[in-house]
């Protein structure tokens, strides 16, 4: 064990030197002599990959470069034997033999290490005497770089035993003229080295090692090696890297079982490949011991994270077709890195899978935001690579801003990448700038906060409503909303109909003996001609009393209001007057009548009437005159106002609805609640819109008939749908299908009607007349793959109907035939029979147009019954052919004809013969072929009759197939198609086969010849060993139009030798590199090129490749490796290319710079475009667009081409449409846009009306067009997603807010000055201050401001009494009480309403004088609101009322709500009228007031 791992020390240290140092420093020299040098490090470690460097003593390298092709020096000898190091460079094919002299010279002990060979030209021979030279030297590390191989391959003798070499690197070897077999290639799986590197050779494949190999380092890249490479290979067992980036391996699963037997491989490079995984496959397997695996530039997509390996510890997927990472994987617990960057991710995935991973690269993909659980699952990670994403700079991004401070990890590329995409407010914004508070983030913090705010505006807003008595208004608004509804609701000639009313009479209780002795008696006669409703009398008992007004309201054709003094203190009278007056406005008619019936002063009518007020001041009213002489005139007016004649109700409601369900029209006449149907007026044959009459008819019988209306709705609702049920099962009456089930016999269950019956796939063995005999209407009978051994078709005499019998794959071999006259299509094939069944009752079958049929052997006189027949297509399955009589075929009469040849048995050519000679069209299936000999058609090809000839699966010699070939031309066929081809055996030249017998058109590679179109596809070889010159250009010199070699793993293809007729080329599925077609001038006929699936790589040269090609118009490079670099030369492309199809290649943003001028269709979807550029040339041509399956952030823009009338765009990134999408690209007409991560916002308004407005299509709408943002629309249809024009629309949204402003303004101000707001507010403002100061002063200092015992207010009115009453009686000689009043004690200066506190913060009590003079007084109010205010701030009784005069409580204005308060709960004194009580009127007050005041030791200023 120490010995291996010293050795394979040595092999990771001094590989190196083939690599990079030593490459580096080939430097060819003009002088004929060696440069020695000194060497003190060793570079690149072919393990891992990292860079090492080792000091070695003593060590001298020798460098060489031939410039004359003489390579012998005189002291070769002495420096040879003191280097260890030798390279040598540019060496000629005439130059080889003086190098193997040169290498002849080491040995054992020459002490040669390291031995490079750069640029040479040789043939095979010569490079394996070169390698065999070496094999026994000294050298340990033996390269070839740029090999020539100039003679073909062909198998070698190698001595494997007694080498000191460790590794061998041949790198980009090219052959001109190549002619192997795969088995020469075993001199490199053989060698017993430790490292073996052919890169960049083209390679297709490398054997396996015969025996255990002692390789433990393959290198393989940049070739063309396939799935097959190394399958069941058992001898790799010491295998610890395998290289094979740049090849052609496709399926995942085959690659991961080739690494099942390797079981020590750890590293496992396949990069750049076309590798794909189906999850439908089987289950994969790889080496247990794999830890590091490079799956990255694949076309790998979610589904790869089912197949991959349990151990893997370092793992890369980046640059694939990655959306996401699934949540049903597998966990991978030993998973440390992983990079999945430059693939299509929308959001940080978590690490649920995989906990221990330490490393993850999520750069360059679609990330708006991490997922939810990513910092909670994936608190393992210490470096994260994540910036180049689209960023939605939102409170999701706070964890990974803070991903270095919470995790201490390190964020890689930080701050620079990380960087805002969305919103466009900061766009282009870094990260660590982007700032959002705690509260905008913490829901928590922010819900706890709204439900204080919440709670605070609820109890304020409770509070108001509760003081300004808000709920009575919008308790009459709802009872408003309700009556507006039923109006709405009615028709006008409804709403006539319940007029039950004259009048409807509101009225105060008080004044009710004048209503019931006067109006009354005199509205309502004997004859009855006035109808009256009164409250007493009309109201419904258990309704509610507002409902009640309101439906007699509605009921009554006037309104008539009482007014006095009493009913502007009613309740229930501002109710009716209330919604009165709505109805005034809402019917727009005269329906109120005001009648005042004393006079009601302006200030006694409250504020809340001040609909009252604008009516009395509006509209004409009667007054109720005091003279009764007047009386007569009073009720003439009145009656005159209210006379009208109510409308008659109808009671019949007459509707005519259509019923679809039974096809008819019905006209439903209700009376009362009974439903009478007339019977169908006419028929109608449109049932487009049934569901829709359903409904309307459910409506109208919903208002007219309520519940027994419902249950005739259902009646028809379930009519109509039992007779579509009916329908359906009538139509799959005819159909009895019992495919795949197990049946050894005819079942007898099916319905009479049944035309169509499949029994295919049971175990029948046996049929009889009553199997079908009651299926008179059959006619179509599959009875394929099952065990019927014999047949008489006397079984099918009742069906006389059929028309097809499918009895194909059974085991008949006899047959009793009978005429079935309508039989159109009879299949017999694949059966047991030895002679072809056919019998005299077929030919009577006229109307026969498809034949199947099988046989052992055929005769001429087989198809004597039925050359009369004009069939359309003959099927004939051969098994076991014993025998073919020549031109039997030819008898029969047919346009098709397929042939099925025995898998195992060589070919009867005369069958491709005699079926030329029959049909129009001819296929013929498994053709193989092992004989030398060639039998040529017995008559002139150019008789034969077919048009187009297809092969499939067939295995040829090449000398064969050329043979077939050469015939094919000669013959007028114009389509040949050859499926599944594989052939064997060295290519020559055609020259040396001899096609005397043929035409001269024909042995010049089908020049003249009728053939319009080949088809090669699926080509495989077995062992092939051939020239360039004779594969290629048995091909490229063909003078056909159409031309297609598909899945050949083809790697080149010559350019024809003269101007070509070609006009179709199609060489998709094969390993054609950039060269192809380079500088040719002979394809000026092209029309359309197929090369999708290839090996192409610059797409600039590509372009030229084409620039000559004159008459292109389609172009398919489609899956292939292309890139495009903007540094290098302009791209020339085929000035008449209409088509070009980009997709799944490896473009970015740069091919732009790369586009045909007048391209109509370019397809570019499955690469890696992030944006298209805003500076790239106009494409003024282009007409359809697919960027699909790219990297978009946002819908592009059509300003570089107007003419865009279809774009595809699905599955990108797109979140918004860019800002001028709809403004320039007003000429699409199709757009597919679906499958994207929509975030819903104002700004996909216009995309989702893209058909409304713009008049395209809006293609999978609306199922593929779903929300991915934000998370509360997540997965909701933009179809269901709706912004008003308001919210989006931000110019209405200002114009708006400015007339609600001004509206607002308007109205505050209405009603601030309509209730007199700004007084409260003014008050509201001084008793704040008043309060403030309070609050500042100490109570003692409160009580040493004191310098009245009261304070009187009262009103001008009643300033006599105060002056000859008050103030005497308080106010005596000596001065003990001591009065405030306003005319004596007011400051000049101040304002009137900084007095009026002063005053009463400086008296100890407050007189308030009241009458009704008083409640009339602005200023009494004012001092009555702010002592009012002191009373409950200083919690005592410093009011004192007195009721100078008595004041009716209707008197009191609504703005003396404080007064009516007081009065209601505290004493008060009353001004005695008689004298007498006078003295215990004074005494009492005296009493009130007396307090002592303090005494101040100085002058206080207020």
């Amino acid at each position: 064990m120490a010995e291996n791992r010293r050795l394979l020390t040595n092999f990771l240290f001094c590989s190196g030197v083939f690599t990079l140092t030593l490459w580096n420093n080939i430097k060819p020299s003009d002088e004929n002599e060696f440069i020695a040098n000194y060497s003190s490090s060793l570079l690149e470690d072919h393990y891992d990959y990292e860079t090492k460097s080792l000091p070695l003593s003593h060590t001298k390298r020798l460098q060489f470069a031939s410039a004359d092709n003489k390579i012998n020096h005189p002291s070769w000898d002495v420096e040879l034997n003191t280097s260890d190091s030798l390279i040598l460079s540019n060496i000629p094919e005439d130059g080889i033999s003086d190098l193997i002299q040169l290498l002849s010279k080491f040995n054992k002990t020459s002490g040669l290490k390291i031995l490079v060979l750069n640029n040479i030209t040789t043939s095979w021979g010569n490079f394996t005497r070169i390698l065999q030279i070496v094999w026994h030297t000294s050298t340990e590390y033996f390269s070839i770089f740029k090999m020539k191989l100039m003679s073909h391959i062909n198998k070698q003798h190698f001595n494997y035993d007694g080498t000191s070499l460790k590794a061998v690197i041949i790198t980009h070897v090219s052959i001109d003229v190549f002619y192997f077999s795969q088995d020469d290639l075993s001199i490199f799986s053989e060698m017993n080295i430790t490292a073996l590197t052919i890169s960049d050779s083209k390679i297709i494949h490398m054997l396996c090692p015969s025996k255990p190999s002692q390789f433990r380092f393959l290198n393989f890249s940049n070739n063309d090696l396939t799935d097959m490479v190394f399958q069941g290979c058992n001898n790799l067992d010491l295998l610890e890297t395998l290289i094979l980036q740049r090849n052609q391996l496709k399926k995942l699963s085959k690659v991961s079982s080739m690494t099942s037997k390797m079981k020590s491989l750890k590293h496992l490079d396949i990069n750049r490949n076309l590798l794909y995984y189906d999850e439908n496959e089987n289950y994969c397997h790889w080496a247990g011991t794999l830890a590091k695996l490079n799956l990255s530039s694949n076309k790998l997509t979610d589904s790869v994270f089912g197949c991959l390996p349990i151990n893997v510890q370092i793992f890369d997927l980046q640059n694939n077709q990655i959306r996401i990472v699934p949540k049903d994987i597998t966990e991978l617990k030993a998973l440390k890195e992983l990079n999945i960057a430059f693939n299509r991710l929308t959001e940080l995935p978590g690490c649920s899978h995989f906990r221990g991973l330490e490393l993850l690269n999520i750069e360059e993909n679609s990330i708006l935001a991490p997922s939810s659980d990513f910092f909670h699952s994936c608190q393992n990670i210490r470096e994260l690579r994540g910036g180049h994403n689209p960023f939605q700079c939102s409170c999701e991004l706070r964890d990974f801003v803070n991903f270095e401070k919470k995790s201490g990890g390190r964020l890689v590329g930080w701050p620079e990448s990380c960087v805002c995409e969305y919103p466009d407010g900061l766009k282009g914004t870094q990260l660590k700038d982007f700032q959002l508070s705690e509260l905008s983030c913490n829901t928590t913090l922010l819900l706890v906060i709204a439900l204080v705010v919440t709670v605070v505006v609820v109890a304020v807003t409770s509070f108001l409503c509760i003081y300004f008595d808000i709920m009575w208004y919008l308790k009459m608004m709802w009872q408003w909303m309700q009556t507006k509804y039923r109006v709405r609701k009615s028709h006008p000639e409804d709403l006539q109909s319940i007029l039950q009313f004259h009048a409807f009479i509101s009225y105060s209780d008080r004044d009710s003996l004048w209503v019931k002795n006067h109006l009354i008696p005199n509205l309502e006669k004997e004859d009855g001609s006035v109808q009256i409703c009164l409250h007493e009398r009309n109201f419904i008992p258990g309704k509610s009393i507002v409902e009640n007004i309101i439906n007699c309201i509605e009921k009554s054709h006037k309104s008539i209001f009482v007014l006095s003094p009493n009913f502007v203190q009613s309740e229930w009278c501002h109710y009716e007057l209330y919604f009165a007056h709505h109805k005034l406005f809402s019917e727009s008619s005269k329906s109120l009548i005001l009648i005042l019936l004393e006079p009601i002063p302006q200030y006694l009518i409250p504020a809340r009437y001040h609909k009252l007020k604008a009516l009395m001041a509006k509209r004409t009213y009667l007054e109720w005159p005091k003279e009764k002489s007047k009386h007569g005139l009073f009720w003439t007016n009145l009656k005159a106002t209210i006379n009208s004649n109510l409308p008659i109700s109808a009671k019949v409601v007459v509707e005519t609805i259509q019923l679809p369900a039974i096809g008819s029209f019905y006209t439903f006449i209700c009376y009362a609640e009974e439903p009478i149907i007339k019977y169908p007026q006419e028929e109608i044959l449109d049932r487009k819109h049934s569901y829709q009459h359903l409904q309307r008819a459910g409506i109208i019988l919903e208002e007219t008939m309520g519940f027994p209306a419902n249950i005739f709705l259902f009646a028809c609702i379930f009519t109509f749908t039992l007779w579509n049920n009916i329908q359906l099962s009538m139509e799959n009456e005819f159909t009895a299908h019992y495919s795949s089930s197990f049946l050894a016999c005819v079942p007898k269950s099916q319905s009479r009607h049944t035309t169509v019956l499949d029994l295919s796939q049971k175990n029948i063995s046996e049929l009889h007349t009553s199997d079908f005999s009651y299926l008179p209407e059959l006619q179509v009978l599959n009875l394929s793959h099952n065990l019927i051994r014999e047949l008489d078709f006397n079984v099918f005499e009742f069906n006389e109907k059929l028309e097809c019998l499918d009895l194909s794959h059974n085991n008949l071999w006899n047959i009793c035939c009978q005429t079935l006259a309508g039989l159109r299509h009879l299949d017999l094939s694949f059966n047991k029979f030895k002679t072809l069944p056919i019998c005299q009752e077929f030919g009577n079958m006229l109307n026969l147009e498809y034949l199947g049929l099988s046989a052992t052997m055929i005769r001429k006189s087989d198809f004597r019954g039925i050359t009369h027949l004009q069939l359309h297509t003959v099927f004939l399955t051969l098994e076991d052919l014993s025998h073919y009589e020549s031109k039997s075929l030819t008898a029969l009469n047919t346009k098709n004809l397929h042939i099925v040849f025995p898998i195992n048995k060589n070919f009867a050519f005369p069958l491709l013969y005699d079926g030329m000679n029959t049909s129009e069209r001819l296929e013929l299936s498994n053709i193989r072929y092992n004989s030398t000999d060639f039998p040529f058609p017995l008559f002139d090809p150019l008789t034969f009759k077919t048009l187009s000839l297809r092969f499939n699966n067939v295995d040829l010699s090449w000398s064969i197939l050329v043979q077939i070939f050469m015939i094919v031309c000669s013959t007028p066929v114009e389509y040949f198609t050859v499926k599944n081809l594989t052939f064997q055996g060295s290519i020559q030249s055609t020259t040396n086969t001899d096609f005397s017998h043929l035409s001269y058109q024909a042995q010049s590679i089908c020049s003249g010849s009728s053939m319009k179109a080949l088809i090669l596809d699926h080509v495989r070889t077995k062992v092939f060993s051939f020239s360039q010159d004779i594969l290629y250009k048995t091909f490229s010199d063909m003078n056909i139009e159409n031309l297609t070699i598909s899945d050949a793993y083809m790697p080149h293809m010559l350019c024809p030798s003269s101007t070509s007729l070609f006009q179709y080329l199609d060489f998709s599925y094969n390993a054609l590199t950039d060269e192809v077609f380079k500088n040719c001038d002979t394809l000026t006929h092209l029309k359309m090129l197929i090369l999708q699936r290839n090996q192409l790589e610059n797409l600039s040269k590509v372009s030229s490749m084409t620039s000559k090609m004159k008459s292109l118009k389609h172009l398919d490079i489609s899956r292939n490796l292309l890139y495009y670099d903007e540094n290098e030369n302009y791209c020339h492309w085929a000035g008449t290319l209409s088509k070009l199809n980009l997709s799944s290649n490896k473009l970015t943003d740069s091919v732009f710079g790369c586009l045909p001028i007048n391209v109509q269709i370019l397809d570019l979807q499955n690469n890696q475009i992030r944006t298209v550029p805003k500076d790239i040339t106009e494409l003024k041509a282009l007409k359809e667009l697919n960027i699909a399956f790219n990297r978009l952030t946002e819908l592009p823009g059509c300003n570089h081409y107007r003419g865009l009338e279809l774009l595809n765009i699905e599955e990108n990134s797109i979140l918004t449409p860019s800002s001028d999408f709809f403004h320039s690209c007003q000429n699409i007409r199709e757009l597919r846009g679906g499958h994207n991560p929509f975030q819903c916002s104002c700004e996909l308004r216009d995309f989702v009306n893209f058909e409304k407005k713009s008049g395209g299509r809006l293609v999978g709408w609306p199922e593929s067009y779903v929300c991915e943002y934000p998370d509360g629309l997540k997965g909701t249809q933009l179809k269901d997603f709706q912004l008003s024009e308001l919210s989006c629309n931000t110019t209405l949204l200002l114009v708006i807010a400015l007339v609600v402003t001004v509206v607002v303004v308007a109205v505050t101000s209405f009603l601030c000055i309509y209730f007199d707001i700004m007084w409260y507010l003014k008050m509201m403002w001084q008793w704040t201050q008043t309060k403030y100061r309070v609050r500042k002063s100490h109570p003692e200092d409160l009580q040493s401001i004191l310098q009245f015992h009261a304070f009187i207010s009262y009103s001008d009115r009643d300033s006599l009494w105060v002056k000859n009453h008050l103030i005497p009686n308080l106010e005596k000689e000596d001065g003990s009480v001591q009065i405030c009043l306003h005319e004596r004690n007011f400051i000049p200066g101040k304002s009137i309403v900084e007095n009026i506190i002063n005053c009463i913060e400086k008296s100890h009590k407050s007189i308030f004088v009241l009458s009704p003079n008083f409640v009339q007084s602005e200023w009494c109010h004012y001092e009555l609101y702010f002592a009012h205010h002191k009373l409950f701030s200083e919690s005592f009784n410093s009011l004192i009322l007195i009721l100078l005069e008595p004041i009716p409580q209707y008197l009191i204005p609504a703005r003396y709500h404080k007064l009516k308060a007081l009065m209601a709960k505290r004493t008060y004194l009353e001004w005695p009228k008689e004298k007498s009580k006078h003295g215990l009127f004074w005494a009492n007050l005296k009493a009130a007031i007396n307090t002592n005041l303090p005494v101040s030791t100085e002058m206080i200023v207020v």
